[in-house]
């Protein structure tokens, strides 16, 4: 079993699959979508990234030289990367073989830790299906 206090300090990288599922069950999630037993970190190269590309107004990559089959999933509510992001970065696949923008209700940046989790899943399997 995870121990979850000391789970902070361990990379989940680390952990073997038998932790890992043991994890995703004692983890509970609150009904504001919250996850309450466990702390969750992201990498700061996030962070870096957003200064050094975004912020600056140079885009990491060019959304035209995609031509893979695109599929965008955007929470409703993200403050992080509102939806006129997504709606823009979607207009931008001009050489895209096919694209979906899929918008989850009540949905943040962490959907996948939320309520509506089950619909990003769903989506995504729909996505690989077709």
């Amino acid at each position: 079993m995870v121990n979850l206090q000391t789970m902070s300090e361990q990379p989940l990288l680390s952990l073997d699959r038998e932790e890992i599922v043991s994890l995703a069950r004692e983890t509970q999630f609150a009904p504001n979508g919250i996850v309450s037993r466990m702390l969750l970190r992201a990498p700061n190269g996030v962070i870096q990234d957003a200064r050094d590309y975004w912020a600056a107004g140079r885009p990491y990559y060019d959304p035209a030289a995609i031509t893979a089959a695109t599929l965008l999933i955007h929470g409703e509510w993200d403050q992080d990367t509102p939806g006129y992001m997504a709606q823009a970065i979607f207009g931008l696949l001009s050489n895209v073989v096919s694209k979906r923008l899929v918008v989850i209700g009540e949905g943040t940046h962490t959907v996948v830790m939320e309520k509506n989790r089950m619909q990003l899943l769903r989506e995504v399997q729909l996505f690989l299906e077709d």
